[in-house]
């Protein structure tokens, strides 16, 4: 069975948000990085849509947070003092 485009786009950002809480959770990402869309879906293999709305699902979750001047970043507490 095909699926849908609504489906593919869904499963894309199901990817994409687990990949990038992967990043975040394992420091892969630098404190406070700014992350921006197409790097993002250059590195990830996804289109923009998807990870447009990771990236806002990762900020809901208080995992991103909104940045001066537009875009997210990674937060700060989660960076512990090793």
């Amino acid at each position: 069975m095909l699926q849908s485009k609504a489906e593919h786009t869904m499963s894309q950002t199901i990817r994409a948000l687990i990949r990038l809480r992967e990043l975040i959770l394992n420091r892969e990402l630098g404190l406070g990085e700014r992350l921006l869309e197409v790097p993002m879906a250059d590195r990830l293999g996804a289109s923009r849509t998807p990870i447009r709305a990771a990236l806002a699902r990762l900020t809901e979750e208080g995992l991103l947070e909104k940045m001066p001047g537009g875009g997210v970043g990674s937060e700060p507490h989660l960076y512990p003092p090793d």
